[in-house]
């Protein structure tokens, strides 16, 4: 259990991160929980959008009120790196949607 809590952070660290914050107009921070006997050992993964309009150029929201990924949005994930991180994120942690957010263990 140890050893992979080390491999994540250093992926998280070293590869997720890096590729996040090179995507245009985009900042991520991970925050990982260290108290409480629920939270221990989640992390949580924080975007913030240059503005409304890039974060819409990426995600945009159809007629059902629906969000996607642009082509745009994917094209830049892929010359990031982020695609390919975000593959790998979902090999090394279990993903859990909370109204918008995202927490990995």
């Amino acid at each position: 259990m140890e050893l992979m809590r080390r491999i994540f952070e250093k992926f998280i660290k070293e590869e997720w991160s890096q590729s996040a914050n090179a995507a245009k107009g985009i900042t991520c921070h991970v925050a990982k929980a260290d108290r409480g006997d629920r939270e221990t050992g989640h992390y949580m993964v924080t975007v913030y959008w240059d503005s409304f309009d890039l974060r819409e150029w990426y995600f945009p929201i159809d007629s059902d009120c629906k969000k996607s990924q642009s082509e745009h949005g994917r094209k830049e994930f892929e010359r990031a790196g982020f695609a390919d991180a975000n593959g790998k994120l979902r090999e090394l942690a279990e993903l859990e949607y909370r109204g918008s957010g995202i927490i990995f263990t």
